[in-house]
């Protein structure tokens, strides 16, 4: 994907409202074109707005993926995340025969092992 490199910075300038720029002081997008000229736009959303396209190119540079991608990958580590949760519970159930599930339910609760994983389940499903 072609779009600018380098660092990208919101302002609001009085001559053109809120502007998206780069390091070199290139404009990649203006939102002040509303304001001056009878729009009905809410200059907080301009900003707003000003600021999450900021925000995507920043991340795109700082990774190398679109958020689009980024949306993807965190869907595809969720999804094998929770089925490595499913192996490790049905390996625990294995070894711990019949009363396996009231013992996982422990494990799953307390272990250290455990936290991490439940804690970014939550975090990407909250």
């Amino acid at each position: 994907m072609k779009h600018t490199k380098g660092e990208w910075i919101t302002k609001y300038r009085e001559a053109a409202g809120w502007e998206v720029y780069n390091e070199d002081g290139n404009t990649i997008c203006s939102m002040g074109w509303y304001q001056f000229h009878n729009s009905v736009m809410n200059p907080e959303i301009e900003e707003a707005n000003a600021k999450l396209i900021t925000e995507a190119g920043n991340v795109t540079n700082e990774t190398g993926y679109t958020p689009r991608q980024l949306a993807e990958q965190k869907a595809e580590l969720l999804n094998a995340l929770i089925k490595a949760k499913k192996l490790i519970k049905d390996w625990h159930n294995i070894d711990c025969g019949i009363n396996g599930d009231g013992l996982w339910a422990i494990y799953d609760e307390l272990s250290p092992d455990m936290q991490p994983i439940n804690e970014a389940i939550k975090k990407a499903t909250s």
